[in-house]
């Protein structure tokens, strides 16, 4: 063969792989991954006890072509969060050491891109150590046979009533013209829940008050699920307190109004008991809470 037909030769060939490339489809880049919801930690209720198994909830997107990491933490509000060792599964069981801690998952969601995605999840309760079974009686003495006794009934729940003492509760009679008149209806504050070892559960906490008033609720102490609240005067429940306290919980609420008398209210959670339950009134222009006036 010739020069001529050799260069032709070569031309061909060019062109063909050309055109093989161009018939080549584009390949698309790959979506970023985005965590729609969560992370969250199941796998108990009300406060995680040791030999718990804890679990991390969430949905993202793209599922395919993605992968998840998981690391879980222990916390304390002074010195923030820690990894544990050993522990990036999706699932994590409890152990001594967690005790006195709250615990939290970090979610990372990471493409073939090399993007990633990332969360971290609400921190639980304080972990709770698991109660001990009382030690066996090593030589028990036989009982002598007894008729069965009817079953007891326990109530496991409270519910704390309002004081009606005098300087708890506006006056049946007006008051003196001296004085702003009281909030009308005058507010109603509810507290229910089931005692629990170490404190309480909340299962209701409920305030209902004039649309004209202010409702604020503060907590102090290390199990406050929130520190603040602030809502507009009606019927409504303070659903971020009903779960779990420990004691030494303080919850106060304050109903308030610019020209009327209000009404405060202060709860100290306590162990394995109902939360100790304060009522004052709050002037219009005050802060502290005072015996209410006749």
């Amino acid at each position: 063969m010739g020069t001529d037909g050799r260069s032709r030769a070569a031309r061909g060939v060019a062109l063909l792989t050309l055109v093989a490339a161009l018939a080549l489809p584009a390949v698309a880049p790959a979506d970023p991954p985005e965590i729609i919801s969560g992370p969250t930690v199941e796998g108990y209720t009300g406060a995680p006890v040791v030999g718990d198994t804890l679990r991390a909830e969430a949905t993202w997107t793209p599922v395919d072509g993605t992968q998840a990491a998981y690391r879980w933490l222990r916390c304390q509000p002074e010195t923030g969060c820690a990894p544990i060792t050993n522990a990036d599964e999706r699932e994590y069981q409890l152990v001594a050491a967690d005790v006195g801690q709250r615990i939290a998952v970090d979610l990372v969601v990471r493409n073939d891109d090399d993007e990633v995605a990332d969360k971290r999840s609400p921190l639980t309760e304080v972990v709770a150590a698991q109660p001990s079974a009382p030690d066996p009686d090593p030589d028990p003495e036989p009982e002598p046979a007894r008729p069965p006794a009817p079953a007891p009934t326990f109530r496991q729940t409270f519910e704390v009533q309002p004081s009606m003492a005098s300087n708890t509760m506006p006056p049946a009679s007006p008051p003196s013209s001296r004085l702003p008149a009281y909030l009308r209806p005058f507010p109603v504050v509810r507290i229910r829940g089931n005692f629990a070892a170490g404190g309480v559960r909340i299962t209701l906490l409920s305030v209902r008050a004039p649309r004209s008033s202010r409702i604020r609720a503060r907590c102090t102490g290390r199990g406050c699920p929130v520190r603040a609240i602030a809502r507009s005067g009606r019927a409504i429940r303070l659903r971020a307190f009903e779960r779990f306290l420990p004691r030494g919980t303080i919850i106060r609420v304050r109903i308030t109004s610019a020209t009327r008398i209000g009404k405060y209210v202060s709860f100290r959670i306590r162990d394995s008991k109902a939360p100790l339950r304060a009522d004052r009134c709050v002037m219009p222009a005050g802060s502290r809470p005072i015996r209410c006036p006749s």
